[in-house]
């Protein structure tokens, strides 16, 4: 069991007391885990790669000559910078 009495019996104030205020009714389910968010480091992986190849894209105008493999390695770079900025920001 995920809640004991004593808990189960609070919530269930709370929640008499929030629906006292509202028209609606609040419906809780209590699980062990929500579902996964895997998709979240390559959604930041993917950031860093469309970040690098903007500032690329920008560097471009002034003249700066890139070839397409060091564009490709930008790319990697800034995918891999965005990857590993996921770990770092969700671990808090």
């Amino acid at each position: 069991m995920i809640l004991n009495p004593e808990q189960k019996r609070q919530l269930e104030s709370h929640i008499a007391v929030a629906e006292s205020k509202t028209s609606g009714e609040i419906v809780v389910r209590v699980v062990r885990s929500s579902g996964g968010y895997a998709w979240i480091p390559w959604f930041y992986a993917a950031a860093g790669l469309v970040v690098a190849s903007a500032a690329i894209g920008v560097c471009s105008f002034y003249d700066w000559g890139f070839s397409a493999l060091q564009l490709l390695e930008w790319q990697i770079v800034g995918a891999c910078a965005g990857l590993l900025f996921s770990f770092w920001s969700t671990s808090r």
